[in-house]
This record gives structure tokens, C-alpha cells and sequence, in this order.
């Protein structure tokens, strides 16, 4: 089957352990990683993802309503004329705790459930699509938790950074610019560098990543 869930990440979301055999994989990659977090403050951070800094209640908000796009490498390589980092995929909450993951290249690729907690995330994804053919009986659980292989927390820009066995997986960087009401990824195809190869070979990306603008 052709790529539905993401490395990250991206997102491959874009990571985590699945319910069917319990080992972390996010578009065939694990995920997770993370900083401990001191304090009471929920600050908004330059990018306009939420950086939590400790909450007396097990319950909080690493993510708010919004369009999180995945970023699937850490650092950017300088020396493409794109951004390898973002690659077309997204995740939209509808409000804290469920929404929809997108590509820009396939449009809609599942709806998920998000359990948020101070030292926790788990993604439920459910109903699979693949090219917006009707619903597929697939569901994945992700599971990350502080202090584990599969560990979370927030980079310098405030962004929800997921590692696994201390390797970058990915982040996702929240998008004031897009309304979650109205958001469809594949309005933002042009955004993007497409692959030479598409779907062609196994484990390529439909996009290389983002157009940088001018």
C-alpha cells in the first residue's frame, strides 16, 4: 500500500507504537523525543504552537484547534533550492482532541483521536483513505510518553518535537494562516517541489518538500 501514515511527521505524521504489534513506526520510521518541562504557563510561542511548561492537572493542551503542518527533518539543508523539511502532509484539529491528517498529494488520509496529557500524546487514527477511495478498515495507535524510547517535548520554537531512541522523527509547526474550517491541503500543491519518482519507489515522497519563497 502506498504511503498513508508519515515519518514523522511528519506527521508519517508525522512515531510511536502501533496497536497491532506494539513497535514504533511512523511511515516506517519511530518516533519521539523531549525535554523536561518545569513551571505552570501555557506560552504561545513565534511559530503559534503551544509550548506547555507543566500543569498541576494531568490533562493539557500541546495542541489547540489549528493546522499543524509536519516537519520531517530537523535542520534545513541549505544547499537545495527547497525546503527539505516539509513535504506537503498535515495534521488539522478540530479542537484538542481529534481532527483530520492530509496530504497535499492525496488529499485526506484519515480522521484521529488525540489524548494529550502533561507527560503523554497518543494519536488513534481511523479511517484510512487512500486517493479519497472509500474508507479502509485500518487503525493505528501512536504512543509517546516522557522519559521513554519514544519521547516528546518542545524545540526552541515552542513545536512539538517527537523522537525515537533519541533520533529526530518529527515536529509539528502550527500554521496561523490556516483556518481549520476551511483547510484542504491539496489547495497547496503548488507549495510544493514534486519527486521525480512520485509513488513509483517504494519509501519516495510524492513532494522533495517546500518552495521557498522570495
Amino acid at each position: 500500500m502506498k504511503k498513508l501514515i508519515l515519518s514523522a511527521l511528519a506527521l508519517t505524521l508525522l512515531c510511536g507504537c502501533t496497536s497491532q504489534n506494539n513497535s514504533p513506526s511512523r511511515n516506517g520510521n519511530d518516533t519521539a523525543a523531549a525535554a523536561e518541562t518545569t513551571g505552570t504557563a501555557v506560552q504561545k510561542t513565534a511559530t503559534g504552537a503551544k509550548s506547555v511548561s507543566g500543569k498541576d492537572s494531568a490533562e493539557c493542551a500541546w495542541f489547540t484547534r489549528g493546522v499543524y503542518e509536519v516537519m520531517e527533518s530537523e535542520e534545513q539543508n541549505t544547499a537545495l533550492s527547497y525546503d527539505n523539511r516539509f513535504k506537503g502532509e498535515f495534521y488539522v484539529f478540530t479542537d484538542e482532541d481529534k481532527g483530520e491528517y492530509w496530504s497535499a498529494y492525496n488529499g485526506k488520509l484519515a480522521s484521529f483521536r488525540c489524548d494529550q496529557e502533561k507527560n503523554s500524546i497518543a494519536f488513534h487514527e481511523t479511517n484510512i483513505w487512500e486517493h479519497g477511495s472509500r474508507p479502509i478498515g485500518s487503525r493505528v495507535d501512536m504512543s509517546y510518553s516522557k522519559g521513554t524510547d519514544h519521547d516528546f517535548g518542545t524545540d526552541e520554537d515552542g513545536n512539538v518535537v517527537f523522537r525515537s531512541y533519541g533520533r529526530f522523527m518529527f515536529a509539528l509547526v502550527k500554521r496561523d494562516d490556516l483556518d481549520p474550517d476551511t483547510f484542504d491541503a491539496t489547495d497547496y500543491k503548488g507549495d510544493f517541489v514534486l519527486s521525480e519518482h512520485g509513488w513509483l519507489e517504494k519509501g519516495s515522497y510524492a513532494y522533495k518538500g517546500k518552495k521557498v519563497k522570495e
